[in-house]
């Protein structure tokens, strides 16, 4: 089964974002710098010093995220129910600007097809835009799927 370009892998009849093949192509957990920044360069980003947490409250507009505020003017957010799913997709999350815009990224293990069509009806109403690639991660490439959440669109490589 096909889903966002990419090939699903199905297990006791879940589908799930992973390609065995590239992750056989990558000595194991750890992040591949040399990616990340082609990556950073390719979409002209750079990375965000916002002390917000979690860091994916940043793509989200103030109206939104302002009720998730733990107390006052504090950093720190408590998501709300329907933002659940952002909290179970966050695994070595990265955020980035790019011309005044937001872009998260996160790279989970074991995305199903069911979180991530979840984050997209989710998300997309805000005008945000969401997108997953096997090629684009970082982290343990082909094991964990890159995602993103961004205020711009970027094409990701499929």
């Amino acid at each position: 089964m096909q889903y966002a370009g990419l090939e699903l892998r199905e297990i006791d009849g879940s589908y799930y974002f992973d390609d065995p093949a590239l992750a056989a192509t990558h000595d194991g957990k750890c992040q591949k710098q040399a990616l990340r920044e082609k990556f950073m360069q390719h979409h002209l980003l750079k990375e965000s010093h916002s002390l917000k947490h979690p860091s994916w409250v940043n793509v989200l507009p103030a109206e939104v995220r302002r009720p998730m505020r733990e107390y006052g003017f504090t950093t720190y957010f408590a998501p709300t129910p329907p933002f659940a799913v952002m909290n179970r997709l966050h695994d070595h999350a990265k955020l980035f600007v790019m011309t005044g815009q937001y872009v998260y990224t996160t790279q989970p293990y074991g995305v199903s097809l069911e979180d991530y069509q979840q984050m997209e009806k989710l998300l997309q109403p805000y005008g945000l835009h969401v997108d997953i690639s096997y090629l684009d991660a970082w982290h343990n490439p082909g094991s964990t799927p890159l995602i993103v959440v961004s205020q711009v669109q970027l094409r990701l490589t499929k």
